[in-house]
């Protein structure tokens, strides 16, 4: 097996575990692997997203093959279909409704029940990451082609593109970025090396790092982008991050659920003699490799 591919089955793993844990202790808990395929033959599937239903989406590429092509796709019920977007799309985002949020030929947009996309900035460079359950969405977007490092964070609301303002630790950045929204329309990323939480207007210092996912209670999970090898969390107003035990070269969190499961994943060398990327979960203070919970050759 391919190491790319490997990693993309460990992540697939990872977010269709955060859609279906149980309030159990993590260690007690055991899971099954499902392996979500290829869209097409010869390439690869890189799973993004998973909703409360189980469906997943993201992207298959041909990766080494010429010509090279990439569709966004969406996998329900067992089966996998691409989205009638075009070539060179992904899909990084879908709620409870089926409303998938992604990128077409550097366009974001919205699809839903197989139907054309609605693009949210036409001609303008942009990606969407995320969508919650009023369809709003989170993303970003370039506002100055002549500078190819400018990118701002924007919600998608009603139709209204806002953009995320640069104040506070985002004042003078020109490097911000959002990566997930809840359902109460609470966004969460970064700008240059600092977290931020953004709700109507207001921008909130989460301290250094990288806020990847927010639940719907408002806690956050990320990177801490060096400053250390723990991963982000932001609980009841304070940071109280943690890392893998082995994990030299980081510790990385993905996704959280509303119970506060959080999983991600450690880069080092482990008890099992293993030296490279494992699949975690972090639940009640707990820390538990993925590798330890699921059967024996499943993945």
């Amino acid at each position: 097996m391919k190491p790319t591919k490997s990693r993309f089955f460990i992540l697939a793993l990872s977010f269709l575990i955060i859609g279906l844990l149980t309030t159990r202790a993590a260690v007690a808990q055991q899971y099954s692997v499902t392996d979500l395929g290829a869209l097409f033959a010869p390439g690869y599937s890189t799973p993004l997203k998973i909703n409360n239903l189980g469906q997943v989406v993201g992207f298959w590429d041909n990766y080494g093959v010429t010509p090279y092509k990439q569709y966004g796709f969406m996998y329900n019920n067992g089966s996998m279909a691409y989205l009638n977007v075009g070539t060179f799309s992904s899909a990084s985002g879908i709620n409870d409704l089926g409303q998938i949020a992604g990128e077409w030929d550097s366009m974001a947009f919205v699809y839903y029940n197989q139907q054309n996309a609605t693009f949210l900035m036409p001609g303008v460079n942009s990606s969407a990451a995320a969508i919650n359950n009023l369809g709003q969405v989170a993303g970003s977007y370039m506002p100055d082609f002549e500078c190819s490092e400018c990118y701002s964070g924007f919600v998608y609301s009603g139709g209204v593109i806002t953009t995320i303002p640069s104040l506070g630790p985002c004042l003078n950045s020109t490097y911000n970025f959002a990566y997930d929204i809840n359902n109460s329309g609470l966004v969460v990323g970064k700008c240059s090396v600092e977290a931020f939480m953004y709700q109507n207007g207001a921008l909130t210092d989460l301290g250094p790092g990288a806020a990847y996912a927010v639940n719907n209670k408002g806690q956050v999970v990320g990177s801490n982008l060096g400053q250390g090898i723990a991963a982000l969390f932001y609980t009841g107003g304070s940071r109280a991050d943690f890392s893998f035990p082995g994990a030299f070269n980081g510790t990385v969190a993905y996704g959280i659920n509303d119970s506060g499961q959080i999983v991600g994943e450690a880069d080092g060398c482990f008890t099992d003699g293993y030296c490279g990327t494992h699949a975690f979960i972090y639940n009640g203070g707990v820390i538990s490799d993925l590798n330890t919970l699921i059967p024996q050759d499943s993945g």
